[in-house]
């Protein structure tokens, strides 16, 4: 079968790399001809581009009223990034080597329905792609609205990043009906769906499909020295440094930094021209994981690490982790404000075991949807 996906692939971010990975890979393991739909919409800024902006922004809106600014301001805003191109040209090199996408670049629906081939099956996610706080979530594109055959048209793990589409039900309902089957990565999404009027299932992240052996022979060497691995990954939440500091210290570890928008401080190693190779390695050879990220964690857990993880204080995006660690046994991993995370060893043995029910479940559900309507997994 010809299978086309769109998620958001294109982005320089971890987990947004490895998802797109692990559901082109797990899809061909089953001997199915995939390819990821070469989707660049133009709200979303192309990093590591020295003349790229924001163009929602008010920069641009300045800029366009003052030719001559353009440069200054692109300069200007970009020069952090340019600096750290070393981080864009990993993710690059990784793209290259692993994700199978489209040739054609398409900014919008329209373009995808024109110069996109057709496919048998389309599979919209993962990842955030119906994130109504975000551009993507009232993207027609991410709801398949360029496929007219809703028989072809299946969710796999879409995850709505939030707890509540507000005022966007009305579109989002309509864009569901674009589905002949829907899965959610979390039980908040599936709560949304049924708010609207729409069964899903709740299935397991893409990055979980595969098995641990499968990401490991992704993995380069491992650092000699014990480390803490911390990804903090917007710097303001005063509670990761108390925690990383602590645990450091308890556990007499170095503190290694991956990092995507600024140098961490407090860290003895900062990195920050990792691509997603590179920090599989890291998550992988860590004793410890800190972090503000929900593919950090999925790995600290597909990995057997120790680890704790903070929501982003600015984005309502902590359910998504609040689900995924419950659905594993260890909710009490995550920091909240009323419940400081435990800080313990982990004992992987219950864990491993409700991973692999997940994996399965999920496997047999995209399976199921691939040929039939699938059933709801209890």
């Amino acid at each position: 079968m010809k299978i086309k996906t769109i998620t958001c692939h294109k982005v320089y971010n971890y987990g947004a790399a490895l998802q797109a990975y692990a559901l082109q890979h797990y899809l061909e393991t089953l001997g199915h001809e995939v390819e990821i739909i070469n989707y660049l919409p133009s709200y979303k800024k192309i990093r590591y581009r020295l003349m790229d902006i924001d163009r929602c922004g008010r920069s641009y809106i300045l800029a366009k009223k003052v030719r001559l600014l353009w440069p200054l301001v692109a300069v200007y805003r970009n020069w952090r990034e340019v600096l750290w191109s070393g981080r864009g040209r990993a993710f690059d090199r990784f793209d290259r080597r692993y994700l199978h996408v489209t040739q054609a670049v398409s900014r919008s629906s329209a373009d995808i329905e024109r110069l996109e081939a057709p496919a048998d099956c389309y599979i919209a996610g993962s990842d955030q792609i119906w994130n109504t706080a975000m551009g993507n979530g009232t993207d027609p594109a991410y709801y398949l609205d360029f496929v007219h055959d809703r028989s072809k048209c299946i969710s796999y793990a879409a995850s709505f990043g939030v707890s509540s589409v507000g005022d966007k039900s009305d579109f989002v309902k309509k864009m569901l009906g674009n589905f002949r089957a829907i899965s959610v990565r979390e039980e908040t999404g599936r709560r949304i769906a049924a708010s609207l009027g729409y069964s899903a299932a709740v299935v397991a992240d893409p990055v979980f499909l595969p098995e641990k052996n499968d990401w490991l022979r992704l993995t380069g060497s491992r650092r000699e020295k014990p480390y803490l691995l911390v990804y903090d990954f917007l710097h303001d939440d005063p509670r990761i440094p108390d925690t990383v500091r602590r645990v450091a210290r308890e556990r007499g570890l170095q503190i290694v930094a991956v990092n995507d928008f600024a140098d961490t401080a407090y860290a003895d190693v900062n990195i920050n021209d990792a691509g997603p190779q590179e920090f599989l390695t890291l998550v992988s050879g860590a004793s410890y994981v800190v972090s503000s990220s929900f593919h950090a964690t999925a790995f600290s857990v597909i990995f057997g690490r120790y680890f704790t993880t903070f929501p982003l204080l600015s984005q309502p995006n902590a359910s998504r982790m609040k689900d995924f660690l419950a659905s594993v046994g260890l909710s009490s991993r995550l920091t909240l404000n009323d419940s400081p995370s435990d800080l313990s060893d982990i004992d992987y043995t219950a864990v491993d075991a409700r991973v692999a029910e997940l994996r399965e479940r999920s496997r047999q559900w995209l399976r199921d949807a691939l040929t039939t309507n699938p059933r709801t997994p209890r």
